[in-house]
């Protein structure tokens, strides 16, 4: 649904509601798609009317409407329910969403729901959880098609159709007798070849593969790089462990973006909706200091060019100008940077490249803008200081270049040193890029001007 369909589908939901129309309500609720539903109480302010709505729907749809909602409100209704329905929403759920929601209950809660569940389940909920959240092994599903092999063609076909239940079969894994990965196979390939060939004659045996400690933005980035829809996971002895597919890698992208978003802007890592105010002032203040310490250091800069200012206060109309060409040139090819190496399309090996391509780049923003804001010093104030429009103009030449440099090399120096890249842009680059622009900028007019 779209906005307007879905503040609709909102407004009937909580009108049948507060009207005590329960039949009615069930079966709209019935009839309705968990991605609608996970949207109209994710957009709720009342507690209670999200868990009203969700209370009335079947265990399936509860499950699926859990796997549309952030973590903190999936928590947030799962708390109110019994554990033995809490048991039998989870049954319905894949085990990496299961094990996400086990990691973020209270322990003492999750083991009273870990001992309802079957054995089984329960065995591979608790091995995952010893993977960190943003790997490979934290994200992967145990719930995948992996047979031996020396399978034909026509037993595989035969167990995807009646012993195999899974919600989602992209490729058959084959795995020889000891569980370890050699090959794959694509559902189109297996359907074309005849029914007595062994599936080992007709597998990729090049399988594209991660181990379980694999971060979470490489495995997406993997996922990108060779078009996959999932990705098998494997051990150290190369055992089959399970797969990451695309449906969360998805999230996986989302996730990473918004967080570099927020680290260029020098707001932590986590979302507004995911904190209290004094969490986000605390993740953000440091990032407001870098900027502190930036001013400080532009008036040294200023106070060192102090003759130089009194001689020509004119000077000073043009410092505003300055810092924000530099910073804005400096943030967009530091966002520019940041955006490649996140995608794969940027690699530390081409660095020469990048820097030269950002330095041109630089340049001839410089040397447009340059002229442009010269030749309006030159006219406006050309009568008051000699040679202003060349001061002007050739300080943003210089300092827009300079800035395109400090934007492009500070994202690599970073991912060279294992920080994250996201960290270099916003602020930081921002107030170096100031500095810098306003040191041309007074030393190139103490220099033409002759003032010292």
């Amino acid at each position: 649904m779209n906005n307007r369909n879905i503040q609709i589908f909102q407004d009937t939901l909580m009108r049948l509601l507060h009207r005590g129309a329960q039949k009615n309500l069930q079966n709209l609720i019935e009839k309705s798609h968990a991605v609608d539903l996970a949207q109209v109480i994710h957009l709720m302010d009342n507690d209670q009317d999200k868990r009203a709505i969700f209370g009335l729907a079947d265990l399936q749809k509860k499950a699926a409407i859990l796997q549309e909602l952030d973590i903190q409100e999936t928590i947030s209704l799962v708390a109110n329910l019994e554990y033995t329905q809490v048991v039998e929403i989870l049954q319905r759920m894949p085990s990496n969403v299961v094990t996400d929601i086990m990691g973020y209950l209270p322990q003492e809660v999750s083991e009273e729901i870990l001992k309802l569940m079957e054995p089984q389940g329960s065995e591979v909920i608790e091995e995952l959880l010893k993977y960190p959240e943003d790997t490979a092994g934290g994200i992967m599903t145990t719930e995948f098609c992996a047979l031996q092999v020396d399978t034909t063609v026509e037993e595989t076909i035969r167990k995807l159709q009646t012993e195999l239940e899974l919600d989602h079969i992209f490729y058959v894994y084959i795995v020889n007798h000891g569980g370890q990965l050699v090959g794959v196979l694509s559902l189109r390939k297996l359907l074309q070849a005849k029914p007595q060939t062994k599936i080992e004659e007709i597998m990729i045996s090049d399988v594209i593969r991660v181990k379980a400690d694999t971060d979470q933005e490489e495995v997406a980035k993997m996922v990108a790089r060779y078009n996959l829809l999932a990705l098998p996971v494997v051990d150290e002895d190369n055992k089959l462990m399970g797969i990451v597919t695309v449906d969360d890698i998805v999230d996986i992208m989302r996730e990473e973006a918004t967080e570099d978003i927020l680290k260029m802007g020098g707001a932590g890592d986590v979302e507004i909706s995911e904190r209290s105010s004094f969490k986000s002032a605390r993740s953000r203040l440091p990032w407001l200091f870098v900027s502190l310490l930036g001013g400080i250091v532009a008036f040294k800069v200023m106070s060192y060019f102090q003759v130089t200012l009194q001689s020509a206060t004119i000077l000073a109309f043009f410092v505003p100008l300055m810092m924000g060409m530099s910073g804005n040139v400096a943030t967009q090819a530091s966002t520019i940077v940041v955006s490649g190496l996140s995608t794969g399309k940027i690699r530390i090996k081409k660095i020469g490249w990048i820097l030269w391509k950002e330095l041109k780049v630089g340049l001839l923003f410089g040397v447009i803008y340059g002229l442009i804001v010269g030749a309006f010093a030159n006219l406006q104030y050309g009568g008051t200081f000699h040679n202003l429009g060349l001061v002007v103009g050739g300080a943003l030449v210089i300092s827009m270049t300079l800035a395109a440099f400090i934007g492009s090399i500070l994202p690599i120096v970073f991912e060279k040193f294992k920080i994250d890249p996201a960290l270099s842009t916003g602020p930081f680059v921002t107030t170096i890029a100031d500095i810098f622009g306003i040191f041309i900028y007074l030393y190139l007019a103490m220099f033409i001007h002759g003032v010292s």
